[in-house]
């Protein structure tokens, strides 16, 4: 996972620089989401052009870290509401195309992402 020098930074550090952890979903039956974990919306470029990401509170369960072999990462979206079971619903008409997630990070000031290329 490549890591951009002002992210390592901020792990190495107590500096005072906030960022926002982000997620690109996409599937051939709906328009890509650009969604953060953040109270307010952010710019970002993942590598297409400058979007904008849009709040949604997520939660991340990394794979557990044993010796069974398991990779089962879990993730969590919270108050999607009806807009976002629309967009479920959508996606699920194609079973045979996968939905596609990428995760990023992004200084909060900064449209650079952090993890180039986002994690899928």
């Amino acid at each position: 996972m490549p890591l951009s020098a002002a992210l390592q930074e901020r792990y190495r550090s107590e500096v005072d620089v906030d960022w926002v952890d982000c997620l690109i979903i996409s599937h051939p039956a709906i328009a890509t989401l650009y969604l953060c974990n953040s109270p307010d919306a952010i710019q970002g470029d993942p590598g297409d052009g400058l979007v904008t990401f849009q709040p949604v509170p997520f939660k991340v369960n990394l794979p557990a870290r044993d010796s069974s072999g398991r990779q089962d990462l879990s993730l969590a979206l919270s108050n999607v509401g009806r807009v976002g079971m629309a967009v479920l619903e959508q996606a699920i008409t194609q079973p045979e195309e996968p939905i596609q997630v990428g995760y990023t990070i992004f200084i909060r000031g900064d449209t650079a992402p952090q993890i180039d290329p986002p994690l899928t």
